[in-house]
């Protein structure tokens, strides 16, 4: 052979680009839970172009769940990053010289996998010969995640967005995106049938479906109709929720919102309704937003940044309130509402977001935050907003989805994949979506917060606090220590175990 090919190990969450160095480690343990997905990245790098392929040399392939490619590279702000995953079926995969290439290989588990260490064994070969050989292990704790999760998730998927880019949607191809989002344990707003539709019963009862949007844009008896079955189930009902109006931040549609939950409070009391918010707007001369909102709204969803009082109060208010806008939050908790939180294209850094340029260790925190701040709901915008304000994008080619526009005379702010967590798969082939590296940490962030849940059982609420401090501090600091989140879930794992 003629070429040389560094190759290493990493972790499924380090978001490598083209230009990231080589590593040195081609052994690799991945913990987790039965019942958990999780897994590592095999990465290339080699001197000259070459084609290489991976497979399985040995172990049991029940165990190995999915291999996607990372060879597609997205530019931003002059360097290529991963995102995108096509399946990767052992298939040569060009490498051009000087770049690095990863491949995502992640393990599934089950309540019957059997505890302790799987050994397995992969095979790089280039040009018919074996350049690399990779053992990894997976270590299986003797205990499982939840089947009915501790986490509700609320994603938007929009179907004439999946028209626009594979030029139809019926049910079928909507059902696609929705089962993906739901194999990474995301729930979308919008069910694949009507409520009233009897082939919808399935999905509200499937524990994978832990939230769905009710349609309220419609007159009362038709509104009455849903609100009784969906009561008629207990577990139903957990799961519906009302979207009434969303971010509202002035008076004039925070007064709209309350007139529209009145209408949804008298019709359909037990169904919870949400509007997520940016803003804390003053209202009078010691009253804000989150008063006004605690009349009518019983599922709150606050930017996880408002949790900082610089951030709520401090471009609002011209008061300070007694309590910060987390202890009111947990005021809120305490008398029997639910709290959700959510991210959305501001603030950018030093906050965490889910932008495609941000480190896989700050989109990973989030859920760590979310946690720690006692929310039991993460929303988002969007999972494939291919058209945004009016500018349209094919995101294997653009990944600018910005407020690009809104404000003319400011400058916009470059976010990077903003709203699309998902790609049209028609690039490659797939009638269908095709993940992103994004999204299968956010599956892995939903999979840590069940694991908190689970350690606070048994461990208390403070060692997992202390855990959680060790990754994210503070909403606006996140370890530099790549391997440090790895590490933490060992320890919480082990402890779990050990408690168990």
């Amino acid at each position: 052979m003629n070429t040389k090919i560094s190759s290493w190990i990493t972790h499924s969450y380090d978001k490598l680009r083209s230009d990231s160095a080589a590593g040195a480690s081609k052994n690799y343990t991945v913990y987790m839970a039965k019942g958990e997905t999780e897994g590592c990245q095999i990465a290339f790098r080699p001197e000259n172009d070459c084609a290489i392929a991976l497979k399985l040399a040995s172990g049991d392939s029940s165990l190995l769940y999915e291999m996607s490619s990372l060879a597609n590279k997205h530019l931003i702000e002059g360097k290529y990053y991963t995102d995108s995953t096509p399946p990767y079926n052992g298939e040569e995969i060009a490498l051009k010289a000087g770049e690095t290439t990863p491949i995502l290989v992640e393990f599934r588990t089950s309540e019957n996998t059997e505890s302790g260490d799987h050994a397995l064994v992969f095979e790089a070969i280039s040009d018919g010969v074996v350049i690399g050989k990779y053992e990894i292990t997976l270590h299986v704790w003797n205990f499982a995640l939840p089947v009915n999760k501790t986490l509700q998730t609320a994603v938007g998927l929009r179907r004439w967005r999946i028209e626009s880019l594979h030029g139809y949607c019926d049910d079928e191809l909507y059902k696609k995106y929705y089962e993906m989002l739901l194999d990474h344990g995301i729930s979308a707003y919008v069910l694949p049938y009507d409520i009233l539709d009897p082939r919808a019963d399935e999905y509200m009862s499937d524990p994978r479906v832990t939230a769905f949007s009710v349609l309220w844009e419609v007159d009362d008896d038709k509104l009455l109709q849903y609100y009784n079955k969906i009561v008629s189930n207990p577990e139903w009902t957990k799961k519906a929720f009302f979207y009434p109006l969303d971010e509202p931040d002035d008076m004039e549609k925070l007064e709209e919102l309350k007139k529209r939950c009145e209408r949804l409070i008298k019709l359909c009391p037990k169904i919870g309704r949400t509007s997520p918010y940016y803003t804390d707007i003053q209202i009078g001369e010691n009253s804000d937003q989150v008063d006004h909102m605690a009349e009518y709204i019983n599922l709150h969803c606050p930017k996880l940044a408002l949790y900082d009082d610089e951030m709520s109060y401090g471009q609002y208010l011209n008061y300070k309130p007694e309590k910060t806008f987390w202890q009111r939050m947990d005021d809120l908790i305490a008398r029997g509402d639910r709290m959700w939180t959510y991210v959305c294209n501001a603030p950018i850094k030093p906050y965490g977001a889910l932008f495609a340029d941000y480190s896989g260790i700050c989109q990973r925190s989030l859920f760590w935050q979310t946690y720690e701040r006692g929310a039991t709901g993460f929303l988002y915008w969007c999972c494939n907003a291919w058209d945004y304000h009016g500018h349209k994008i094919n995101p294997w080619e653009d990944l600018w989805n910005s407020c690009k526009g809104l404000n003319p005379g400011e400058e916009p702010v470059p976010v990077y994949g903003e709203g699309i967590l998902c790609y049209p798969g028609t690039k490659v082939g797939i009638d269908g979506p095709v993940s992103s590296i994004r999204m299968k940490i956010f599956r892995d962030g939903i999979e840590d917060y069940e694991l908190f849940a689970l350690a606070e059982k048994l461990l208390g609420r403070d060692y997992v606090i202390k855990k959680i401090n060790e990754i994210t501090p503070s909403l606006t600091e996140f370890t530099a220590d790549i391997d440090k989140i790895a590490l933490v879930r060992k320890e919480i794992g082990d402890a779990i175990e050990k408690a168990m």
